[in-house]
């Protein structure tokens, strides 16, 4: 698969060019983008989705932590959220926890190591302060269905 620096030796300009254009953020002259747009089709080059949002910050991830997926009431939840995210073109990542506090603790994790851009939480036990204080360590959570005491993230009760 050929990559940027391939394009840009092909085009006879810079990998930085070659991002930029591709990315839609920089404009060039037509001789320019010819040179550019005839070497991305001859090479048949596509553009790495990971390596573009490496390179952007973000994941085009949100994560879906859930007690179970058998139970209607998160699978009916579940499904509105994969249609919602399918509408922003965002991926969902999701994560049943079965009831687990250690599996919640490991998903609320996720966030602080950037694999998901946002995290929608449902929990369905009482915190012993270890949600609350992991989930106050980042502004891209949402706490849905029942309240976790002492977290300040925004929260949706259904």
């Amino acid at each position: 698969m050929p990559s940027l620096k391939d394009v840009a030796a092909a085009a006879g300009v810079s990998v930085t060019t070659i991002s930029r254009f591709v990315n839609g953020s920089l404009d060039l002259p037509h001789n320019t983008k010819k040179r550019i747009e005839d070497a991305i089709t001859t090479l048949k080059y596509v553009p790495n989705p990971h390596a573009r949002r490496l390179s952007m910050g973000r994941s085009d991830t949100i994560g879906l932590v859930v007690p179970e997926i058998a139970n209607p009431f998160f699978s009916t939840f579940v499904a509105a959220v994969e249609q919602a995210a399918d509408e922003k073109k965002l991926a969902v990542s999701l994560h049943a926890t079965l009831n687990r506090p250690g599996r919640e603790i490991e998903y609320l994790q996720l966030i602080e190591r950037n694999h998901v851009d946002g995290l929608i939480f449902v929990t369905n036990h009482p915190d012993d302060g270890a949600l609350a204080n992991l989930i106050n360590r980042s502004s891209k959570v949402i706490v849905v269905d029942e309240d976790i005491p002492g977290s300040k993230a925004p929260k949706a009760f259904l």
